[in-house]
């Protein structure tokens, strides 16, 4: 064999060695990079939205929004026309390595509209009418190492899933009837707002489904919750 067949068999060896070696270590990478720096401190997580300004919510009836985009069949709803309403809640959409991502940052917006109501809230919009809130979600780092910095940073996403569930009461009057739906980490707080909130009182009587799609579920007592 020639040097210079050599060089490349030596060359085409640490290619493959290389590739191997990011496939096996990628998870742990990825992980490392996610993971919030230092514990969870209170004074650093993000200002809570005020669910009262529309700049709160990714989708709301009266804006034109990313849930308004339909596909040709079937046509989308006027809003003003729904005789029921959807509380959807995203999934994670922040790979910031903080425990709480804040809600006004353009690109967790955007990737929350990408991510969310483009592809996930606006498959109701034939039918009803769609409230979708931004929210201080938690990071990746509490589902896949859970602790009890994971579970303070859980706290904060699900207050603001609360609050913007007041206010989305509060603007539909309480008396229509609504779907709850979130995927992922929305699916996990949409099922402690629907045990602790909804199916408890009034609000039962009106929901008329939950979509709780990417996160782990159990009923107990014909309450939905959640597996630890």
């Amino acid at each position: 064999m020639t040097a210079r067949r050599l060089v490349v068999a030596g060359l085409l060896l640490l290619a493959l060695a290389a590739a191997f070696a990011a496939g096996r270590f990628a998870p742990l990478l990825v992980s490392a990079a996610l993971t919030p720096r230092g514990g969870f401190d209170a004074s650093a997580v993000p200002r809570a939205p005020d669910y009262a300004s529309d700049a709160a919510w990714l989708a709301l009836p009266n804006t034109r929004d990313e849930a308004d985009i339909a596909l040709p069949e079937p046509p989308a709803l006027d809003p003003a026309a729904a005789r029921a309403d959807v509380f959807y809640v995203h999934p994670t959409t922040s790979i910031a390595p903080s425990w709480n991502a804040p809600f006004d940052d353009a690109t967790i917006r955007s990737a929350s509209i990408r991510g969310g109501t483009l592809i996930q809230a606006n498959a109701f919009n034939g039918c009803c009418a769609v409230y979708a809130p931004t929210y201080r979600q938690a990071s990746l780092n509490a589902f896949t190492a859970p602790s009890p910095d994971g579970d303070r940073a859980l706290e904060v996403a699900y207050a603001d899933v609360v609050a913007a569930y007041e206010e989305f009461t509060r603007r539909t009057g309480g008396e229509r009837p609504f779907i709850l739906a979130g995927h992922s980490q929305g699916a996990r707080l949409a099922a402690r707002l629907l045990r602790e909130r909804i199916a408890p009182g009034e609000p039962r009587a009106r929901l008329v489904a939950a979509y709780l799609i990417g996160a782990p579920l159990r009923f107990r007592r014909g309450h939905a919750q959640l597996l630890a």
